[in-house]
């Protein structure tokens, strides 16, 4: 099923020290998106614009996690986020955070693969097949037995992604998570994402940089200032001029010379 947010909009309180008083701070107004069964919808836009919002919305950590006011109608595959609860939300859809570390539970790259699955009560037949096919996807044998602290941030990322897709879910929410590969590991990760879009995954990708989208994304939503600005086909988006770009200031749309 698709999943939707239908007029959404969100503002919470701020209160950034204890000097100043709190004030309510508008973080996403207006936003009307699908995303389609098998599809891959690029997010972009300057810092603060409202993309990690976005994906709060569509994970349901908003309202859960994160308080302030909430209008609009968010499903995820069919769930309304605010009336379900947030377990069968992360059985539903996978997320990968901006900081990998702060998603982890375990202290080992393998309890932390089995961890979602055991905590659902997943068999352990169950368990160890989902594991083992997360890792494949991922290619991260090599880091099965390690811990978790003495691992790269680009390790760290890896992990992260495939502890995401561990699980009976096939959606996959991504807040910038190339930030901390290497261009080597940039492209097999493209070549990931297009593999589980293949196998019906559905993708949404928050990402400053955009080139590693160009031929999976099929939709381009551009935020400023909480609100969709722009919301082009891959096509349209990435047959934009040198000078649009830099006017939409967006990073290169092409892959650079190494």
């Amino acid at each position: 099923m698709s999943t939707l947010i239908d007029n959404a909009s969100f503002d919470y309180q701020f209160n950034p020290d204890e000097e100043t008083s709190s004030a309510h701070v508008s973080a996403v107004s207006d936003i009307n998106l699908a995303f389609p069964t098998g599809s891959c919808t690029l997010i972009t836009g300057p810092s603060g614009a409202g993309k990690s919002t976005l994906l709060k919305l569509l994970n349901g950590l908003i309202p859960e996690l994160y308080k302030g006011n909430l209008s609009g109608h968010t499903t995820l595959a069919g769930l309304d986020t605010v009336q379900t609860d947030i377990q069968q939300l992360g059985r539903t859809a996978g997320t990968v955070f901006q900081n990998p570390r702060s998603q982890f539970f375990t202290a080992n790259v393998l309890e932390e693969l089995a961890f979602a699955s055991e905590n659902a009560g997943d068999t352990p037949q169950t368990t160890a097949n989902r594991i083992a096919e997360a890792v494949n996807t991922w290619g991260i044998q090599r880091l099965l037995g390690k811990e978790l602290r003495k691992l790269s941030g680009g390790e760290l990322q890896l992990v992260a992604c495939a502890a995401a897709v561990a699980g009976p879910q096939q959606i996959l929410l991504l807040d910038e998570p190339t930030s901390n590969l290497s261009p080597e590991a940039i492209s097999a990760f493209s070549e990931v994402l297009q593999r589980l879009k293949s196998a019906g995954w559905t993708l949404v990708v928050a990402e400053h940089r955009v080139y590693p989208l160009k031929g999976l994304a099929d939709q381009v939503v551009i935020m400023g200032e909480g609100r969709i600005q722009h919301l082009f086909t891959a096509d349209e988006f990435f047959s934009l001029s040198s000078k649009q770009r830099k006017e939409l200031g967006l990073r290169t749309l092409e892959k650079p010379k190494m």
